[in-house]
């Protein structure tokens, strides 16, 4: 237990993490953002434990997440999932919304069609009825936040939240292509979301199984019919791109993110990373710093 406090404690110090309890007062930040001209915002990658959503009615933005630039074009929506290292890029006469929810405020239901995006699209573009419902919606909260101190009730505020975020995970629900069969793409949804929990800790697909309750190969039949790949590479995935976090944004060295990821011996740490991208941690540290 020791151990595990100390490997949190590194990755908390070394990249900076906004809290929903320090930040959303409320739970909740709702901005109107307008933006004339050509803006490049000044980057500095963090993570938050709460969701952002981005909902862009004109304009062209781009956004970095872990190691990819998403880019919104016209009426979109986008969002960044807790934990994900993210610095905002340039903008082009933007307007349009930006909303943070700390995660007791979205429904399991929506949660989990949010978290199945960890490894896909970042950006959905908006039909023009859904693009006027959501800005209505926006709009009316926006008023009640407003008015909160003078009595706009806690309740309708949380239902309004809701509706906004369930628009916009049911669109993408209708843009993500799941697998047919819908027990495979929950078990799929449901792995990704304790993965993201517990990569540091448990690496072995049966330890997943177990808090599924269900078989290692049901499991994986489920994560290889929905993605394409195995449980294992997804669990090396996600180490892997966490450890590359670690290398661009800060200065622990390769012993000290081993440690951090759950690796007490770092040589082994460093053959896993050095096969699964094809070059040691300190060559992919100085790629990206060249």
């Amino acid at each position: 237990m020791k151990n595990q406090k100390q490997k949190q404690s590194y990755l908390m110090k070394k990249i900076p993490l906004n809290k929903s309890s320090e930040k959303l007062q409320t739970g909740i930040i709702l901005r109107h953002i307008t933006m004339d001209e050509e803006f490049a915002v000044i980057p500095h990658p963090h993570r938050d434990d709460y969701y952002i959503f981005l909902f862009q009615e004109s304009g062209v933005s781009s956004t970095f997440i872990d190691f990819e630039e998403y880019q919104i074009i016209g009426a979109a929506v986008g969002c960044v999932l807790p934990g994900q290292v993210h610095i905002a890029g340039k903008t082009e006469h933007v307007r349009g919304w930006f909303l943070a929810v700390d995660d007791s405020l979205i429904s399991n239901e929506y949660r989990n069609t949010l978290e199945g995006l960890l490894y896909g699209q970042t950006a959905y573009p908006l039909p023009s009825e859904v693009a006027q419902d959501l800005t209505a919606c926006l709009s009316t909260l926006q008023r009640r936040l407003q008015n909160i101190a003078s009595g706009s009730s806690q309740k309708i505020i949380h239902a309004l939240v809701s509706a906004c975020i369930g628009m916009i995970a049911e669109i993408v629900q209708c843009s993500t292509s799941l697998a047919s069969n819908k027990r495979y793409a929950t078990i799929t949804i449901q792995f990704k979301t304790l993965l993201a929990t517990h990569f540091r800790s448990l690496k072995r697909p049966q330890e997943y199984a177990a808090l599924l309750n269900i078989s290692t190969v049901y499991l994986n039949e489920a994560v290889k019919s929905t993605t394409g790949i195995s449980v294992s590479e997804y669990i090396q995935k996600e180490i892997i791109l966490e450890a590359k976090r670690l290398l661009y944004y800060t200065d622990m060295n390769v012993k000290e993110i081993a440690f951090a990821l759950g690796y007490n011996d770092y040589a082994y740490f460093s053959k896993l990373f050095t096969k699964v991208t094809g070059m040691n941690p300190t060559s992919h540290r100085k790629k990206y710093h060249e």
